[in-house]
Protein backbone atom coordinates (compact mmCIF):
# COMPACT_ATOMS: atom_id res chain seq x y z
CA UNK A 1 0.00 0.00 0.00
CA UNK A 2 1.37 3.25 -1.22
CA UNK A 3 1.93 5.78 2.00
CA UNK A 4 -0.31 8.29 0.38
CA UNK A 5 -2.93 5.59 0.12
CA UNK A 6 -2.12 4.40 3.90
CA UNK A 7 -2.65 8.40 5.25
CA UNK A 8 -5.68 8.35 3.67
CA UNK A 9 -6.61 5.43 5.29
CA UNK A 10 -5.88 6.48 9.12
CA UNK A 11 -7.94 10.19 7.97
CA UNK A 12 -10.77 7.81 7.37
CA UNK A 13 -10.79 5.48 10.18
CA UNK A 14 -9.93 8.53 12.27
CA UNK A 15 -13.31 9.97 11.70
CA UNK A 16 -15.05 6.43 12.03
CA UNK A 17 -13.18 5.97 15.69
CA UNK A 18 -14.71 9.45 16.59
CA UNK A 19 -18.18 8.38 18.74
CA UNK A 20 -19.62 12.17 17.87
CA UNK A 21 -19.43 11.93 14.45
CA UNK A 22 -21.52 8.53 14.48
CA UNK A 23 -24.62 9.84 16.85
CA UNK A 24 -27.23 7.82 17.47
CA UNK A 25 -25.99 5.25 15.56
CA UNK A 26 -22.38 4.36 17.60
CA UNK A 27 -24.28 1.11 18.57
CA UNK A 28 -24.00 -0.23 14.88
CA UNK A 29 -20.28 0.42 14.75
CA UNK A 30 -18.12 -2.83 15.17
CA UNK A 31 -15.11 -3.32 17.02
CA UNK A 32 -12.01 -1.96 15.04
CA UNK A 33 -10.68 -5.78 14.66
CA UNK A 34 -14.15 -6.68 12.68
CA UNK A 35 -14.25 -6.36 9.30
CA UNK A 36 -17.55 -3.66 8.19
CA UNK A 37 -19.62 -6.61 6.12
CA UNK A 38 -22.06 -6.06 3.74
CA UNK A 39 -24.80 -6.50 6.03
CA UNK A 40 -23.76 -3.92 8.54
CA UNK A 41 -23.33 -1.50 6.06
CA UNK A 42 -26.95 -1.97 4.76
CA UNK A 43 -28.17 -1.64 8.37
CA UNK A 44 -26.05 1.51 9.39
CA UNK A 45 -27.20 3.03 5.81
CA UNK A 46 -31.36 1.74 6.17
CA UNK A 47 -30.34 3.32 9.62
CA UNK A 48 -29.19 6.80 8.70
CA UNK A 49 -31.62 6.96 5.91
CA UNK A 50 -34.71 6.16 7.53
CA UNK A 51 -33.29 8.86 11.15
CA UNK A 52 -32.22 11.35 8.52
CA UNK A 53 -34.76 11.20 5.57
CA UNK A 54 -37.33 11.11 8.06
CA UNK A 55 -35.82 14.26 10.21
CA UNK A 56 -35.72 15.71 6.35
CA UNK A 57 -39.41 15.05 5.52
CA UNK A 58 -40.48 16.20 8.79
CA UNK A 59 -39.05 19.75 7.93
CA UNK A 60 -40.08 19.89 4.38
CA UNK A 61 -43.65 19.29 6.16
CA UNK A 62 -42.90 22.15 8.25
CA UNK A 63 -42.30 24.33 5.22
CA UNK A 64 -45.01 26.63 4.24
CA UNK A 65 -47.65 25.69 1.63
CA UNK A 66 -47.12 29.14 -0.17
CA UNK A 67 -43.05 27.41 -1.04
CA UNK A 68 -44.98 26.68 -4.06
CA UNK A 69 -43.15 23.30 -4.79
CA UNK A 70 -44.57 19.58 -4.44
CA UNK A 71 -43.38 17.77 -1.54
CA UNK A 72 -42.01 14.43 -2.60
CA UNK A 73 -43.39 11.03 -1.06
CA UNK A 74 -42.79 10.27 2.44
CA UNK A 75 -40.09 6.96 1.44
CA UNK A 76 -38.33 9.16 -1.37
CA UNK A 77 -35.54 10.97 0.99
CA UNK A 78 -35.15 8.38 3.11
CA UNK A 79 -34.61 5.87 0.46
CA UNK A 80 -32.44 8.68 -1.41
CA UNK A 81 -30.02 9.36 1.64
CA UNK A 82 -29.99 5.61 2.03
CA UNK A 83 -28.87 4.39 -0.75
CA UNK A 84 -26.03 7.36 -1.44
CA UNK A 85 -24.95 6.32 2.57
CA UNK A 86 -24.34 2.90 1.27
CA UNK A 87 -22.54 4.02 -1.61
CA UNK A 88 -20.39 6.36 0.44
CA UNK A 89 -19.69 4.04 2.91
CA UNK A 90 -18.67 1.22 1.18
CA UNK A 91 -16.14 2.97 -1.47
CA UNK A 92 -14.76 5.26 1.93
CA UNK A 93 -15.01 3.86 5.26
CA UNK A 94 -15.87 0.07 4.67
CA UNK A 95 -12.15 -0.23 2.46
CA UNK A 96 -10.35 1.94 5.15
CA UNK A 97 -12.38 0.04 8.11
CA UNK A 98 -12.05 -3.49 6.65
CA UNK A 99 -8.22 -2.82 5.51
CA UNK A 100 -6.85 -2.19 9.56
CA UNK A 101 -9.58 -4.96 10.38
CA UNK A 102 -7.27 -7.61 8.60
CA UNK A 103 -4.21 -5.96 9.84
CA UNK A 104 -5.27 -6.04 12.95
CA UNK A 105 -5.89 -9.83 13.01
CA UNK A 106 -2.91 -10.59 11.66
CA UNK A 107 -1.03 -9.09 13.68
CA UNK A 108 -2.46 -10.89 16.65
CA UNK A 109 -2.48 -13.99 14.93
CA UNK A 110 1.07 -13.52 14.68
CA UNK A 111 1.43 -12.52 18.70
CA UNK A 112 -0.68 -15.70 18.98
CA UNK A 113 1.81 -17.81 16.99
CA UNK A 114 5.11 -16.27 18.57
CA UNK A 115 3.90 -16.74 22.44
CA UNK A 116 2.60 -20.85 21.65
CA UNK A 117 5.54 -22.82 23.38
CA UNK A 118 7.40 -24.91 21.02
CA UNK A 119 7.07 -28.65 21.63
CA UNK A 120 10.61 -30.46 21.93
Amino acid sequence: MSQHSQRGDELLNELCDDDLLWGPLVGLRPPPEQRLTWLRLVAISAAAGLLYGMTGDLFLALLPRSAKFAVPPVYALPAIIAVLSFACLTSTFARAWNRRAELLSRSRAWHVAIEKPRCS
